[in-house]
């Protein structure tokens, strides 16, 4: 994960995401890093419409993204090992 991101972009509280949602395939990818294309390949979804569609569920669910070179990585409240994804 990069060491420097913005941390308003994080919640204090994360909430479940559905298992197998696009959502959750998005959390699930950029775990590791990873393009928009990877992401948009990732959740049949098309690349133009991923951060207008999922952003703002993505922080809604207590998540925050930081971006390094062309991939996007995700950004876990402090305390928070890893996604709640059930």
């Amino acid at each position: 994960m990069p060491k420097d991101f913005d941390p308003l972009l994080r919640t204090e509280k994360v909430k479940p995401v559905k298992k197998g949602s696009r959502l959750a395939i998005m959390i699930e990818k950029m775990q590791d890093g990873a393009t928009l294309q990877e992401l948009a390949d990732a959740m049949n979804y098309p690349i133009q419409k991923i951060w207008r569609d999922h952003a703002f569920s993505l922080q809604r669910k207590g998540y925050g993204r930081v971006q390094e070179g062309d991939k996007f990585f995700l950004v876990l409240p402090e305390g928070v090992e890893e996604p709640l994804i059930k």
